[in-house]
């Protein structure tokens, strides 16, 4: 398969390390496509959520946290990006600064 980005620059924002670093990498593996180099690295907003407020859990309860509900069903892609997207929304209203926090060192 041909390498050709699709993207030249740009980062992805994603609750967790877990789709990108763990599931990605599998389904790549498994499906024997190439990971595009844009998912060398992202910012995973649940690191920067505890960092800014010492508070733990699962994106349902930061969203309690800050006064928001989830919308949609938990676990369904779309929901979850657009409840991440909600919370980043409010969090940069209060000052925190986006930046990366998870990379691959090595693309497979």
């Amino acid at each position: 398969m041909e390498k050709n980005t699709f993207m030249k620059s740009g980062i992805f924002a994603i609750w967790s390390d877990w789709d990108l670093k763990q599931c990605l990498t599998v389904e790549c593996k498994r499906k024997n496509i190439y990971r595009d180099l844009i998912f060398r690295r992202w910012i995973n907003i649940r690191k920067l959520f505890i960092s800014q407020t010492n508070f733990r859990g699962g994106l349902l309860q930061a969203l309690r946290h800050v006064g928001l509900s989830f919308e949609g069903q938990q676990h369904c892609g779309l929901h979850d990006a657009r409840n991440t997207a909600r919370l980043v929304g409010l969090l940069l209203t209060r000052g925190m600064k986006l930046r990366v926090t998870s990379d691959f060192t090595h693309i497979h």
